[in-house]
């Protein structure tokens, strides 16, 4: 039902040169296909709501957008791919200061590095979102939090305790600068 009423919905916006409403119809239609399981057709609908974002230069709707992007990446078991995403939408969450969404951006790439063999690197990614998570009031879901909590159990398993721990405290006194500068720039 809510598929048939957003592609109606795409229909009219398509022709009225509403450009704005297109975009969101185009994100809430992957958001549909995200959750029936059709992620390839969700990525589509996600690139072209980002692209139309950043043609009206709607900054704080496309650093989300990058985050959905991630998650269905990572989803598909794309770690490399979700990564990437991640790290796309992390700039413009730093820059607009969206506290929120930088956390999303920190766990997502979390789970990615430790995925990819990186789990020291994902424990301090962890803290530094346990932080922002702490400072906002902003708790996980409890999907989240289940997924966070299994990649930080294989991550423990393999730096043991007493790493482990160092490498969360450590990420729990990253600065915005230092995840701009680490994160968030180009080379």
């Amino acid at each position: 039902m809510a598929r048939m009423l957003l592609e109606e919905s795409l229909s009219l916006r398509i022709g009225s040169g509403e450009r704005r409403e297109l975009g969101m119809v185009y994100a809430d239609l992957a958001a549909v296909e995200t959750k029936a399981g059709n992620h390839t057709e969700a990525r589509q609908l996600r690139l072209k709501s980002i692209a139309i974002k950043q043609d009206l230069r709607d900054w704080r709707g496309v650093g989300p957008a990058y985050h959905a992007l991630g998650l269905a990446a990572w989803l598909q078991a794309g770690c490399a791919a979700a990564h990437c995403y991640f790290i796309a939408g992390l700039p413009l969450s730093v820059e607009l200061r969206d506290l929120q969404f930088i956390a999303f951006c920190l766990e997502g790439l979390a789970r990615a590095r430790e995925t990819l063999g990186d789990p020291q690197e994902a424990v301090k990614l962890w803290g530094s979102a346990a932080t922002l998570r702490e400072k906002t009031g902003s708790p996980l879901t409890v999907d989240f939090r289940k997924e966070n909590e299994e990649c930080l159990a294989r991550a423990k398993a393999s730096l043991g305790e007493h790493a482990f721990n160092t490498a969360w405290s450590e990420g729990q006194i990253v600065t915005m600068e230092e995840v701009n500068r680490c994160y968030c720039t180009t080379s």
